[in-house]
C-alpha cells in the first residue's frame, strides 16, 4: 500500500512525497522494507556480481592460458591477443556492472541507517543521480563492445548502414562491402604487426 504526505525539508521547502507503507511502519522506521532491500541487494547485485566473476573467471582461464604448440606465426600471435582482449573485455564489462549499480543499492541501506539525510534537500537528487548511473549500465556495455571488439564493430556498422540504406541514405550493399574489407584490412594489418 502506498501513501502520500508532505515532506519538509531543512531548508524549509515541502514536496509532495509518495511511498509505500510497509505493515511495521513507513519507509524510514520499517524493518521489513530493510530486510526486503537487502534481499533485492543480494538478489539482483549481489548473486549477478558472483556469477559474472566466476563465469567471466574460469572463460578467462580457458581463454588466457592456452599456449600453442611448436612456433608461434603471427595467426596465433594474433589469435592468442584477440583472445586476452576478451578477457580485459570481461573485467571492464564486470567493473562498470559493479561500479554502476552499487551507489543504486547501497543507497537505501544506508538511509535506513542515517535517516536524517533524508530530510536534507539534495537527497532527491543524489537519489536520481544513483538512478541515472544504475540504469546507464545498459547504455555501457554497447560502447565496450564496439569499443574493444572488431567483429562487433563491424556488424553495428553493417546495421547502422542497413538502417540508413531503409532510409534511403546510403547503397546497403556498397556500405556492406566497404565494412567488410575494412575489416579484413584491419585484420590482416594486425596480424602482420604481430
Amino acid at each position: 500500500m502506498g501513501e502520500i504526505e508532505y515532506f519538509r525539508y531543512s531548508n524549509g521547502k515541502s514536496r509532495i512525497v509518495c511511498y509505500m507503507l510497509w505493515p511495521d511502519g513507513d519507509y524510514l522506521n520499517s524493518r521489513s522494507e530493510y530486510i526486503y532491500n537487502l534481499i533485492f541487494l543480494g538478489v539482483t547485485y549481489l548473486i549477478p556480481m558472483i556469477v559474472m566473476a566466476i563465469c567471466y573467471t574460469l572463460m578467462g582461464r580457458e581463454l588466457w592460458g592456452i599456449k600453442s604448440i611448436g612456433e608461434h606465426t603471427e595467426h596465433q600471435k594474433y589469435s592468442m591477443k584477440s583472445k586476452r582482449k576478451v578477457v580485459k573485455m570481461f573485467i571492464i564489462v564486470v567493473t562498470i556492472f559493479g561500479v554502476c549499480w552499487l551507489p543504486y543499492h547501497g543507497f537505501f541501506i544506508f538511509l535506513y541507517h542515517y535517516r536524517s539525510v533524508m530530510a536534507s534537500s539534495y537527497v532527491q537528487h543524489v537519489y536520481l543521480s544513483f538512478y541515472w548511473l544504475a540504469m546507464s549500465n545498459a547504455v555501457v556495455n554497447p560502447i565496450i563492445y564496439y569499443w574493444m571488439n572488431n567483429r562487433f564493430r563491424v556488424y553495428f556498422q553493417q546495421i547502422i548502414c542497413n538502417c540508413c540504406c531503409l532510409l534511403g541514405y546510403s547503397d546497403s550493399e556498397n556500405c556492406q562491402m566497404q565494412e567488410m574489407t575494412r575489416l579484413r584490412h584491419s585484420d590482416t594489418v594486425r596480424s602482420q604487426s604481430g
